[in-house]
């Protein structure tokens, strides 16, 4: 999106904001317009647009990151956290492998194995390997995760798998995480959690902890209701 475009849904934004601020008696709207027009200072200041200019890293790191959407949406990753961003959260293309997808002419298990997961595998050492060296990952979690795991056995002619809620793996680095070790393991297939199963609930439990917040904090929303930050989840305690 070019910066002209921004500015016309900037300007848009103001002015629908400015009706709507005539009927919040309750002053919600001028509330959020200061959030949204921080977002947009964000995105147009210098800093966020020197951190997006790639072209400013050595080419032999770019390389080494590896010159495709993972690699570079990775490196981006670091930039950000280095200007100061607190939260990044990298989409890393489609891994939607129930089977043939858009045509390719290859089966959900050779793409996996030609195609996604090399390129993963560069971009996210590289990225820990980067950290590491500028003094970034001791203070940073990086998680690698999906919403849900694979289904233990491939279906169909192309090979695929399908969502599988039941056991998923998560990879932890930085963030003061001890290395080296393997948390809980599944049933021999991959289907069920046989030892040490953990919840989304848990993970989320240790992310605050390690954000230094209380996992059994209490907010309370607009209509004064209660929510536990990390639903009942407990802290993985491997993971320091």
């Amino acid at each position: 999106m070019t910066l002209d475009r921004l500015a016309r849904r900037s300007r848009l934004a103001q002015a629908v904001d400015q009706s709507v601020r005539l009927a919040d008696a309750q002053g919600a709207a001028a509330e959020m317009d200061l959030f949204q027009r921080k977002a947009y200072d964000l995105v147009t200041g210098t800093e966020a647009r020197s951190a997006f200019d790639l072209q400013a890293e050595p080419a032999a790191l770019r390389d080494r990151y590896g010159r495709n959407g993972f690699g570079q949406g990775f490196l981006l990753a670091r930039r950000l956290i280095e200007k100061g961003v607190p939260v990044v959260a990298v989409s890393t293309g489609n891994w939607d492998t129930h089977g043939n997808l858009q045509g390719i002419p290859i089966g959900a298990l050779e793409r996996m194995r030609d195609h996604l997961c090399p390129t993963l595998d560069q971009a996210y050492s590289a990225l820990l390997t980067d950290m590491h060296e500028r003094g970034l990952l001791q203070e940073t979690l990086v998680l690698w995760m999906g919403e849900f795991g694979r289904s233990p056995k491939v279906e169909g002619a192309d090979q695929g798998r399908d969502h599988w809620g039941r056991s998923m793996s998560v990879v932890a680095a930085g963030g003061g995480v001890p290395g080296g070790q393997v948390i809980g393991s599944t049933t021999p297939d991959g289907g069920e959690p046989d030892d040490r199963p953990l919840r989304p609930l848990d993970l989320i439990a240790t992310i605050y902890h390690k954000l230094g917040i209380a996992p059994d904090t209490i907010l309370l929303d607009a209509q004064n209701r209660p929510w536990d930050i990390a639903g009942g989840g407990t802290v993985i305690r491997e993971l320091g």
